[in-house]
């Protein structure tokens, strides 16, 4: 081997302005903390530069970064909707490297799934993680500055520099508690603004049985066995360092975060929430069967409240429960294994114990019919389900590989029909498609043209009055007013998407219909959302994501689309 190289790098994640949120991009503080774990002091240079934090697009700081500091790493995340960004603007991020010896890696959901697209339209030099990047970007960066050997390095794809051709490595998992614990230095800016900030006491997923869940980033076969919890003595020092660091809010990043046998989270919560700062309020991710399950019997419930207790006890303030449907053939469809009654139960439970919930929810699918979406709508406005779904005009993804997407294709074959009607778009990773009740591809092109309309302003309006204390809008009265026209909204666009069907069964048009009940809400909720907005605080309102949805809510259109 030669002479380790001086080694500057910077850690990049790019931001795409269709997901306007204000936070941390924790994959991107968890493999800074594995680079500074693994070489001390042999780092000359670690520069973090999280763009979802910024709010921007622009990869201009990046390279003025690049050109001033010598950067001779580059670490490119990719998360959802940047592929475009990538392959618009890294010819600038590679002009500002080139004429010096250089490592290029791209990591993150994108590069996972796409890596050898990446390899032949933006970069044949770079190197691609899949998945997990803690065990293989240190040992990458090791090989690359000593002139060593890659073979067994897990979880790279490249080009070999002879043939040319595609080398794969194999996939491996890394044991949570072996890479030390997340960077956290660049996090005080990110607070300073209201961003979200992140803890991960967990990954993978231990249902992974829902068809429309494209698993492969935090597992590798989308199995329940992958799932791996972080000790809770690791999780502890993190809180610790973020407490030290002023942050009293977090959310944990974990897709599940009860996952698992009831005696296995019973021990992990009563080892961590005990020991959890009273000063410290939290939010989480969790399966409907993790609140409340109907094959519980009592004594299995009454200790399943008892741990909710707990951790509410000891800062439990939010819990994103995916519901995705309250249609039981729809739910079926998804495979999410619990009923509508379950998910309502699983909700009032956790009001009753004091939690703010948000419930994830899929309208419309491939395969729906408006009977479906109907019931599901209406239960969920009668049983208050409704004001607090994060989204009410979702469509599902068909993402690539996904189990869902053999079942369209299995559809096809068998009703002799067309439903994909083009290619993937590389952004969200997956397909476009028609509806097979035409109904419903009537209802989704109407409702479509509202959604452009709404999402600007309501998509920031949910993201920056979601956290607390500590959150964009500082739970202030424009906030907490915020919040309440939020719900109204919700109600009113249930109602308008059911009138709309109504009027398809009559062959009647539901534009105006669905104008008439959500021009007029959604003025209330762009006013509203003004004057949360101005009423925060100045830092936070010269954000660029603060300044979009000001604009945007300031210059909506008065007539309907």
């Amino acid at each position: 081997m030669s002479q380790p190289k001086s080694l500057s790098v910077l850690l990049l994640n790019l931001f795409s302005q269709k997901y306007p949120a204000i936070g941390e991009s924790h994959g991107l503080s968890v493999v800074a903390g594995a680079l500074r774990e693994s070489f001390g002091d042999e780092l000359a240079e670690l520069y973090v530069m999280d763009m979802v934090a910024q709010g921007n697009e622009s990869l201009d700081q990046a390279v003025r970064m690049i050109r001033e500091n010598g950067v001779n790493v580059l670490v490119v995340g990719v998360p959802y909707g940047t592929y475009q960004i990538l392959a618009d603007h890294f010819a600038e991020l590679q002009e500002s490297i080139s004429g010096r010896d250089a490592l290029v890696v791209f990591g993150g959901a994108l590069p996972t799934y796409l890596g050898s697209r990446i390899l032949k339209e933006i970069s044949r030099e770079a190197f691609i993680i899949q998945g997990e990047a803690e065990a293989a970007l240190p040992l990458l960066i090791k090989a690359w500055s000593c002139g060593g050997d890659t073979a067994s390095i897990p979880n790279l794809l490249h080009l070999d520099p002879e043939s040319g051709e595609e080398v794969w490595h194999p996939r491996r998992l890394v044991n949570l508690d072996d890479h030390g614990l997340p960077y956290r230095d660049h996090l005080p800016g990110i607070h300073q603004v209201g961003g979200q900030i992140f803890v991960e006491t967990s990954r993978g997923c231990s249902w992974s049985s829902c068809t429309f869940c494209l698993r492969g980033l935090t597992d590798i076969s989308g199995r329940s066995t992958e799932y791996r919890r972080r000790s809770p003595d690791l999780v502890l020092q993190d809180i610790s360092t973020l407490l030290d660091l002023g942050i009293s809010e977090v959310t944990f990043a974990d897709e599940d975060f009860l996952g698992t046998s009831l005696d296995e989270v019973e021990e992990f919560v009563r080892a961590l929430a005990p020991r959890l700062p009273g000063s410290m309020d939290f939010g989480a991710s969790c399966t409907v069967h993790s609140v409340y399950s109907r094959r519980d019997d009592k004594e299995t419930d009454q200790r399943r409240q008892e741990l909710l207790q707990l951790l509410v006890k000891s800062g439990l303030k939010r819990v994103f429960l995916g519901v995705e449907s309250c249609s039981p053939s729809q739910l079926k469809r998804y495979a999410k294994g619990h009923t509508r009654e379950e998910s309502l139960l699983a909700m009032r439970r956790l009001q009753e114990l004091g939690v703010r919930v948000e419930v994830g929810v899929i309208l419309l699918d491939p395969l729906c019919t408006l009977d479906e979406v109907e019931e599901s709508l209406e239960f969920m406005s009668e049983t208050g389900m409704v004001q607090v779904a994060s989204g009410l005009s979702n469509e599902l993804r068909l993402q690539n590989s996904s189990t869902y997407l053999r079942m369209v294709h299995r559809y096809q074959q068998e009703n002799s029909v067309t439903l994909i009607n083009g290619e993937m778009d590389a952004d969200t990773l997956s397909f476009p498609y028609r509806f097979a009740d035409s109904r419903v591809g009537e209802l989704s092109r109407q409702v479509s043209k509202w959604s452009a309309r709404v999402h600007p302003v309501y998509y920031p309006a949910k993201n920056l009055s979601r956290f607390g204390k500590a959150g964009v809008l500082r739970a202030s009265e424009a906030g907490l007013a915020l919040r309440a026209e939020i719900e109204e909204f919700r109600l009113q666009y249930a109602k308008a998407t059911v009138a709309a069907i109504q009027e398809l069964r009559r062959d009647g048009d539901p534009g105006p219909v669905l104008g008439r009940i959500i021009q007029p809400s959604l003025a209330r909720l762009a006013s509203q959302l003004q004057s949360a907005l101005l009423s925060a605080d100045e830092s936070v309102r010269n954000h660029p994501v603060v300044l979009r949805a000001l604009a945007d809510s300031r210059n909506l259109p008065p007539e309907a689309p």
